[in-house]
């Protein structure tokens, strides 16, 4: 009685193949023997971690370079050198990004990728059953993203999760950081 889905638009209306569908990609049916004695990250692709070079070049600066950085993602960036790396990046060259580079150019670089992309992270069908989880109760609404979640193509997962945790590790900073003249970095 099982079913595959590999897109959300594939299913009837039918609100109880939606619930099935959910219900097979339940973490609890993962082998509990893969990761007996070790603690590891639960990621949709068996093979390896699907997230954009850029993505995750951009995140690593930042967590290493710019959590002391006053306005991250607000202060202007010069666009000649956001241009330059990205062109780098899109010629599939082997971009290396050290502490010459500015903070700022790369936030740039990041938001630029992320608003240019031709598919958002979370497609339109699942856009609304993401937002109704933010009523809900926790246990309830932990269980039901982590469902959503798994209805991700395994790109969109990873990427959402290295995002996630990047944007976590800099608001974490964020509160217990001031800039120079008093400013919440």
């Amino acid at each position: 009685g099982a079913m595959s889905v590999d897109s959300i638009t594939d299913l009837s209306d039918n609100a109880s193949k939606l619930l099935e569908a959910l219900q097979l990609s339940h973490p609890h049916e993962l082998d509990p023997r893969r990761s007996l004695g070790k603690k590891k990250m639960l990621s949709l692709n068996p093979i390896s971690w699907q997230v954009p070079r850029i993505v995750d070049r951009c995140c690593k600066h930042i967590e290493m370079h710019g959590l002391q950085t006053v306005g991250i993602f607000r202060v202007g960036s010069s666009k000649k050198r956001v241009q330059q790396l990205r062109e780098e990046f899109d010629q599939g060259l082997d971009v290396f990004l050290d502490e010459h580079q500015s903070v700022h150019d790369v936030a740039a670089l990041l938001k630029e990728f992320l608003r240019d992309m031709p598919d958002s992270l979370i497609p339109g069908e699942l856009y609304g059953a993401f937002l109704s989880t933010a009523n809900m109760e926790r246990p309830t609404q932990l269980a039901t993203l982590q469902l959503l979640l798994f209805l991700l193509p395994p790109c969109h997962s990873d990427t959402l999760h290295r995002l996630l945790r990047f944007l976590s590790k800099v608001a974490q900073h964020a509160k217990s950081s001031w800039g120079p003249d008093g400013q919440e970095v």
